[in-house]
């Protein structure tokens, strides 16, 4: 994983599932779902680095 991407789900290496399960506590654990639609993410400058 990127650096910053292991900086959000807390290892280096793991599967893809496990990955977007880490990035969904993430997101919610910092409040980043919108609050119109759950189903979007509101990134943060960390967010914003890995998905550019």
């Amino acid at each position: 994983l990127s650096p910053d991407l292991a900086k959000v789900c807390g290892f280096e290496q793991h599967t893809r599932p496990q990955v977007v399960k880490q990035i969904w506590v993430y997101v919610k654990a910092n409040q980043l779902q919108d609050p119109q639609d759950g189903r979007f993410i509101l990134c943060n400058d960390l967010l914003r680095r890995i998905f550019e």
